[in-house]
């Protein structure tokens, strides 16, 4: 699970999953305050994992790329990496 990465204090699941589906926002600290902003790879990758199966599974199904997508999303938050703004 992500962590700040001024006081090592570690966040929720659902602080690091409101910044993935609200475009990748901010978090602040509830210990030291400080602005964690998420890792432009983590990004990138989150990104992609998102859109890729939509791209690789065009002739399938919708419900198959829809549950990679909503799994890649519930997945996500513990993977997250933050640095510091």
């Amino acid at each position: 699970m992500a962590k700040c990465r001024n006081c090592s204090h570690q966040f929720s699941w659902g602080e690091a999953f409101g910044s993935n589906i609200t475009g990748f926002k901010d978090i602040n600290c509830e210990n030291c305050k400080a602005v964690n902003h998420p890792n432009s790879i983590y990004k990138v990758a989150v990104t992609l994992l998102d859109v890729g199966p939509l791209l690789l599974f065009g002739f399938v199904p919708a419900y198959i790329p829809m549950a990679l997508i909503v799994s890649v999303l519930l997945i996500s938050p513990f993977f997250a990496k933050y640095e510091l703004r």
